[in-house]
């Protein structure tokens, strides 16, 4: 779902709506890379972060690393996640203390024609890899709610996807 206007800009009004529809659809993963340092928003945004708990919805979000007031990734059942060129392409990191634990590589695959160096990169490819990540872990076992998927993610800190063999 589109949240963004032509300029880049949104509200979290808007950012609500869109979360609350991919609950009501049971997304199993919505991948945010964005965020808002609003204090103000802190309490819409927990709300909507327990509703997806609820429900069984992951969530992962980008933020630069250290970033307590970055919503929604600072939040306790969202999957809050940084770039780290320490990561490879299949690696994630946690960094205990951090409020956004998580690490995942910068940089999206690479494209035929296209000089590495000339894509972009950052938290928000670092979100998309998470957010890869979680759809293999629930699809791997859609049993599993939040805390499991996070105890999962925890597993792999260090290891390319260890998923269950068939």
């Amino acid at each position: 779902m589109k949240v963004f206007t032509d300029r880049l800009v949104t509200s979290v009004e808007v950012l609500e709506a869109a979360l609350r529809w991919a609950i009501e659809q049971r997304m199993h993963v919505v991948n945010l890379s964005l965020g808002t340092d609003n204090p103000e928003h802190r309490r819409r945004m927990t709300r909507i972060a327990a509703l997806a708990a609820r429900k069984r919805i992951l969530i992962a979000a980008s933020s630069p690393p250290g970033r307590t007031d970055m919503l929604p990734a600072a939040l306790d059942r969202i999957f809050g996640v940084a770039a780290s060129d320490d990561c490879s392409w299949s690696q994630y990191r946690e960094v205990a203390g951090d409020p956004i634990r998580l690490r995942a590589h910068p940089s999206p695959r690479p494209l035929p024609g296209l000089d590495q160096s000339r894509n972009y990169r950052g938290h928000s490819f670092a979100s998309a890899h998470l957010s890869a990540l979680l759809a293999l872990l629930i699809q791997d076992d859609p049993r599993m709610d939040s805390e499991q998927v996070r105890e999962r993610v925890g597993r792999c800190v260090g290891d390319p996807l260890p998923l269950r063999q068939p």
